[in-house]
């Protein structure tokens, strides 16, 4: 990042000549107190700094006890505050804390300092004082006096008073003449409801911040809001100097003096930032996208934007802002940060207090939605319906889902273009959803047993696509992008998928990441190959032009429509109604079973009233219903029962008709997507539709779902329906119900599906039964499994810590194998563990009685406290959890609980770059991949002092897993 250039670049040195002859690496060192940092500080280490394109500035922090010692007065900060600060600079190449009493010959060839500057010294230090602080650099001849005599160095804290002309003028104003004990009429949060309180709350859960986490406050005035966020790690930034002093005087909170557009720290110096109800006073738009900008760069994790104002007030206040004048806000609008490419980064989300016109945004820099659903109509919606009925849906909110839906609303989709259809279902199935969530719908005269008009399901939809958008929209992870077409699925190195879409009447690319996707983007009507072959392409017409009312049969009424199913019974009925006259003829595949096409019926006595021929393969066993899936409904099932006149024919011969209309149904309408090597991935399709697995994966090796039209999952124990169907199940009501569920526990269910495994695997068990054995490593004798693990303990260099006295936890220890073993081998038995399995637990209670143990997920270890072991392993279990996000969670609560100087070793994980190698390793004894999680490298670069250690190379392991395998170390 380009350091700010400040006017201080080229000011002479006191002694300019010492420094000429320096080696490329020159470091500069200075020390102070930095209690209440102001401008005249932050300029003079910028000016350090800037001595030479290749100087690195070292910064001595002074203990509260030498800071007195010279003379300061007694520090308001502490010394981790001041230190933080400092370390925060992007000025600052490193910070020395506390700072040595005296400097030495032997620190300052160690830091290979060359230049040693006399900083802010209080006035009474002594020279005698000086000369002994500072006899070793000045007998090197690196000594220098304070950079010049600029007086920007010398700033202080005081307050400035200048002519009023802006909001500046406003807030200083305020600080100096209202009461200083009224920090909510000193901020302008007087005559409003603003609980600061629970403000702070909500903005922890929404930034799921964690103790210790470093925040930034930009434009905290006096302290209304600061109060109440995290003190630990916290720095104040307000460009009034009065208000800084007063929030530093009251609270002692860590508060610099600075404009929001040139914020002086390092590139991700905080964990969090956050801005409430400041950009609004920035002078102009250009300020403001600025300071969203620095905001950006110095985050870690997440900007929090606040309060965001998108009306302008009609007339000054004047009484309000203390001085006189015109004073406008600058505003911003929720489509802002839709349409514009750095601001669409941002969720957008309705306000938690004040008037409508206002709004949030947060951005979370690292974090990869956990679900992206691409296309929001009845299917897409449908999920969000169906973890709404489960009573997941708060979860999956803040998780964070996206849907990108390419009309102006969600709910409809392309429902609306068929108003002369009817819905192939009986208005109140669509009411049981409605009913239970209370969602208000236009119509509650449709909750009737009847299909109702397809203009009437559109508009239903919309209301359960409303409710969904008030959702999103008032969440702060998650969002409904309206507008956007997605042109693109591409898996990334890291195993998550990256989506480009773009927006209406724009060429901008935007980009989303996911672990999940679900493409629910509708079908596009099939082309059978032959008919391609056998008639003028030109000449085919398809049958969605004439359900909107597009085509009319302009060259003549002898029609052949290709298709038997039901969108050619559909179009058969639409074109008799609108003309009586016309001659239909059905073209049917040879291997198509039967003349006549299957009907639905409600129950076997209506299908016997009206004597239609069924077998008992079509009867549906879970609701007695014939053809409930692949049997004809609605307008295309009235056509069939009424017998219209029609001809049925295996050939067609192109010539005998004026009109070749398709109706073969259709196949998924999908992006582009392309694996993480770059191929093109092309979704396996057959006459009955798009194939999707029977848990709605669209490829089998990765986390891209399908359903909705033209991609229906196949008829399974959990969708019900006749066991002779050989189509897809597919609805709306399915969408929200059997296909919802599915989908949704799909999405989430390697954890869970694997907890059954072995819940059923340790309820099978013995007491013989070896404990590794249980824990999957049948082919392995208890020699063996020892000596693994010995070999582990011994290249990692854990074996040395580990002793009987050695406090020890494991997350997912199964029926606790790797406990027994480091038991049998080093005499550990302070240990503890947890593990999902129920079963398995009990084994580890009956069968290691030295320890503790009980049944949890990896990712939340609540019942150990901070810092308590001395070493934490979780082994084998990575490749059996969720997603990525899951593994962070459990990797940061073992490092939460391991000590200082102790250590966390995850082992035996997956690596992402051998899942090809994997796979095709499995190949040869499985007809499935694997559904195991691989882990990137590059993830636990996120850790510091940590060692990825592969099985092969650094383990010396022989094993078949250990090319692609690894264990992580992360000293503490």
């Amino acid at each position: 990042t380009q350091q700010h250039a400040t006017p201080f670049r080229t000011f002479p040195l006191s002694n300019p000549t010492s420094c000429l002859n320096l080696t490329p690496m020159m470091n500069i060192y200075c020390e102070g107190n930095f209690d209440l940092f102001h401008a005249g500080h932050l300029r003079w280490l910028e000016a350090l700094a800037s001595t030479s394109e290749d100087a690195k500035l070292i910064v001595g922090v002074l203990s509260t006890d030498d800071a007195k010692s010279r003379g300061y007065q007694d520090p308001t900060w502490s010394l981790d505050q001041r230190a933080s600060l400092i370390r925060s600079l992007k000025c600052v190449a490193r910070v020395v804390s506390p700072a040595p009493a005296i400097l030495t010959e032997d620190f300052l060839k160690e830091l290979k300092v060359c230049s040693v500057y006399q900083s802010f010294e209080p006035a009474n230090v002594s020279t005698e004082q000086t000369n002994q602080l500072y006899a070793a650099p000045k007998a090197m001849g690196i000594f220098h006096t304070k950079l010049g005599t600029n007086p920007d160095y010398h700033v202080s804290t005081a307050p400035t008073i200048q002519k009023a002309h802006g909001w500046g003028d406003v807030w200083e104003r305020k600080a100096q003449v209202q009461d200083k004990n009224n920090t909510r009429a000193l901020t302008g949060y007087d005559e409003t409801d603003f609980d600061p309180e629970s403000f702070s709350k909500r903005w922890r859960s929404a930034v799921k911040y964690l103790d210790g986490e470093t925040v930034l406050d930009v434009g905290c005035g006096a302290g209304f809001l600061g109060d109440f966020l995290p003190s630990q790690g916290y720095v104040g930034v307000e460009k009034s100097q009065s208000q800084a002093n007063i929030f530093i005087a009251r609270s002692g909170r860590c508060v610099i003096s600075q404009d929001a557009q040139v914020l002086p720290f390092k590139d991700g110096a905080f964990d969090h930032v956050i801005s409430h109800s400041m950009l609004e006073y920035m002078p102009g738009k250009e300020a403001a996208l600025h300071a969203i900008r620095e905001m950006m760069r110095v985050s870690k994790k997440t900007v929090f934007l606040g309060d965001l104002r998108s009306y302008q007030h009609v007339r000054p206040r004047q009484d309000k802002y203390v001085i006189s004048g015109q004073f406008h806000h600058t505003l911003f609008q929720r489509e802002e940060f839709a349409n514009d490419q750095f601001l669409s980064s941002f969720v957008v989300f309705d306000r938690w207090w004040g008037p409508e016109t206002r709004f949030n945004a947060l951005c979370c820099k690292n974090d990869a939605m956990h679900l992206v659903i691409v296309g929001g109509g009845p299917a897409g919606c449908g999920l969000l319906t169906n973890h709404a009925l489960n009573g997941e849906y708060d979860d999956l909110l803040d998780a964070g889902v996206a849907v990108l839906e390419l009309s102006a609303k969600l709910g409809g989709g392309s429902l609306g273009e068929y108003s002369g259809l009817r819905s192939n279902s009986h208005g109140c199935a669509f009411f049981d959803a409605v009913k239970e969530l209370g969602i208000p719908v236009y119509s509650k005269g449709l909750d009737i047993k009847g299909e109702i008009p397809m203009d009437a399901m559109h508009r239903l939809q919309q209301s359960i696509g409303a409710w969904h958008e008030d959702k999103l929209s008032a969440h702060p992870r998650s969002r409904a992008v309206m507008g956007s077409n997605v042109v693109s699925i591409e898996e990334m190195p890291s195993g998550q998928y990256s989506l480009k879409y773009t927006r209406k009447n724009t060429n901008v690319v935007y980009e989303i990441r996911t672990n999940n996707v679900c493409v629910c983007m509708g079908g596009t009507p099939y082309t059978p190959s032959w008919l391609s072959q056998q008639v003028d392409p030109s000449n085919i017409e398809i049958s969605t032009d004439y359900f909107r009312g597009e085509s009319t049969l302009s060259r003549g009424k002898n029609v052949a429509i290709v298709g038997f199913s039901h969108t050619a019974f559909s179009l058969g009925d639409v074109l008799k109604k609108a003309h009586p006259d016309v001659k239909l003829t059905f073209v049917r595949r040879a291997s198509s079973t039967g003349a006549t096409p299957r009907i639905y019926f409600p129950s076997t006595n209506a299908a016997d009233k009206l004597n239609y021929e069924y077998a008992s393969k079509d009867i549906c066993p879970e609701t007695n219903r014939v053809h409930r899936f692949g049997g004809l409904r609605g307008d295309a099932r009235s056509f069939a029962l009424e017998s219209v006149p029609h001809n049925v024919v295996t050939v067609l011969d192109a010539s005998l008709y004026d009109h070749i209309i398709l109706a073969c149904g259709f196949r998924l309408n999908a992006p582009l997507v392309k694996d993480r090597s770059g191929n093109t991935l092309e979704p396996l399709c057959t006459d009955s539709g798009t194939l999707v697995s029977a848990q709605g994966l669209l490829f089998p090796d990765h986390q891209i779902y399908a359903f909705g039209l033209g991609a229906g999952l196949p008829p399974s124990e959990e969708t019900g329906g006749e066991p002779g169907c050989t189509r897809r199940a597919d609805g709306i009501w399915l969408y929200q119900y059997a296909v919802g569920s599915i989908i949704r526990k799909a999405i989430k269910q390697r954890s869970t599906e694997w907890r059954r495994i072995y819940d059923r695997i340790g309820s099978n068990a013995s007491e013989e039964t070896p404990l590794h054995h249980i824990g999957g490593y049948n082919l392995l004798s208890t020699e063996e499994w020892d000596d693994q693990v010995k070999m582990m303990m011994e290249k990692s260099n854990i074996a040395k810590s580990l002793s009987a006295s050695t406090s020890i936890f494991e997350a997912g220890c199964g029926g606790g194998a790797f406990l027994d073993s480091i038991h049998r081998l080093y005499g550990c038995k302070d240990v503890m563990g947890c593990d999902q399995s129920s079963s398995c637990i009990d084994i580890a209670s009956r069968r290691l009685t030295f320890g503790k143990f009980w049944v949890g997920d990896a990712s939340d270890l609540n019942l150990v406290p901070n810092d308590s072991k001395e070493v934490a392993f979780m082994y084998g279990v990575t490749p059996y959890l969720n997603d990525l996000e899951h593994v962070k969670k459990a990797v940061d609560e073992l490092v939460r609980i391991t000590k200082p100087g102790g250590c966390v070793f995850v082992a035996e994980n997956n690596d992402l770059d051998g899942k090809e190698l994997a796979n095709s390793l499995r190949r040869k004894s499985h007809k499935l991949p694997s559904n195991h999680l691989f882990v990137p490298s590059s993830f636990w670069e996120s850790y510091q002092n940590v060692k990825v250690l592969n099985h092969r190379r650094e383990l010396g392991l022989e094993n078949p897993m250990a090319p692609y395998r690894n264990s992580v170390l992360i000293q503490l």
